[in-house]
């Protein structure tokens, strides 16, 4: 089960860096178990020395609503059957550049 989690918190974490690139993300196509009914999101802590200040906060509120909008797991504070928590340990950025049909494309 813990794996599985690292594994899910992993893809989370990848969908929610393409969703600030442009990407898109959808949990619309449910939780593998019937048995989880409820998901816990502690506060991911900031520990990237060159990260934003609200980035701890913004991952954090986007990963509850992920879960909020796109899935039926109910949201608690505690114990939930998924349970997510960690930190931030590296933060980056990379130019992008507008293309001409105004999209974004990573240089170099």
């Amino acid at each position: 089960m813990i794996r599985t989690l690292h594994i899910l918190f992993i893809a989370i974490a990848t969908l929610f860096l393409q969703g600030c690139a442009g990407g898109g993300y959808s949990f619309t196509q449910g939780v593998p178990d019937p048995n989880i009914n409820t998901v816990s999101i502690q506060y991911f802590t900031n520990q990237a020395p060159l990260a934003k200040p609200t980035v701890s906060n913004a991952f954090t509120e986007t990963l509850k609503d992920l879960f909020q909008t796109q899935t039926k797991l109910a949201l608690v504070s505690k114990y939930g059957d998924l349970q997510f928590e960690g930190y931030i340990s590296g933060y980056r950025t990379a130019p992008v550049a507008i293309t001409g049909n105004e999209t974004a494309a990573k240089t170099g």
